[in-house]
């Protein structure tokens, strides 16, 4: 608490007495660097790298976020904008806006592992139970059962399975948005609005964003299901080694 309360009296004194901004001084900066980040290359670093950082353990969205949410609300706020001004959806100017790794991130991770962990509940009961608790909040991007439950962090046969999916739906949906079958996200919502939801409404009513995340999740049940089929080997081998001795 002592070091928050010194912090947050600095920071104060900074943007309060001293009247300095320090996020539009920083964005400022940064501006002419970032203004060219909307691209795909770009954005599937971007969920590449949280990614990597939720399978060490770390919330990739928050210290990923940390530097992206220098620019995108303000590149959510130019596509409301051009929608309010009479402007088409496809032709907003933001693809990458801060929704629109939710279409993908999440769907292609966790909602296959809750099917994969169903599929093997009868092998390894505690599946079952986890998946039962992981799934309500699963479908509001809310997966910290998941990563730390089953876990995916640090687990040497979930994190490549993991890793490449979020990569590779990052890639995708950044193609697929901008190609136009996903619908531009010009409507701002809550970030915890179920992904289909989130592709539909805030795509203006786009099939392609309503339809988008369960292909996303199709794509990652197939990418985790040998590393799955492995992890379940090596577990019921743990689960026989385990009762052996309690023997």
């Amino acid at each position: 608490m002592i070091p928050y309360a010194i912090i947050g009296f600095l920071c104060w004194i900074i943007r309060t007495i001293l009247d300095f901004d320090v996020a539009t001084w920083v964005t400022t900066i940064l501006m002419p660097i970032l203004s060219g980040a909307d691209n795909i290359g770009m954005f599937t670093l971007s969920q590449a790298l949280t990614a990597i950082l939720w399978a060490v353990g770390l919330h990739g969205d928050n210290i990923v976020g940390a530097v992206t949410g220098t620019f995108l609300p303000a590149w959510d706020l130019q596509n409301v904008e051009f929608l309010v001004s009479g402007g088409a959806i496809s032709a907003a100017p933001h693809v990458w806006t801060q929704g629109l790794s939710r279409l993908s991130m999440w769907t292609c991770s966790a909602w296959p592992l809750l099917i994969l962990m169903m599929k093997d509940s009868k092998k390894l009961p505690q599946f079952k139970a986890l998946a039962a608790v992981a799934f309500p909040p699963a479908i509001f991007s809310i997966v910290e059962p998941i990563i730390f439950g089953l876990p995916i962090m640090l687990n040497p046969y979930l994190i490549i399975p993991f890793v490449v999916s979020h990569t590779l739906s990052a890639f995708l949906t950044y193609a697929a948005t901008a190609a136009g079958f996903v619908g531009k996200l010009c409507v701002s919502l809550p970030w915890a609005t179920p992904a289909p939801l989130l592709g539909f409404a805030g795509g203006g009513g786009s099939i392609g964003g309503l339809v988008w995340p369960f292909l996303m999740c199709a794509m990652g049940l197939v990418i985790f299901w040998p590393f799955w089929n492995a992890y379940v080997e090596d577990e019921l081998k743990k689960a026989e080694a385990a009762e052996a001795d309690a023997a």
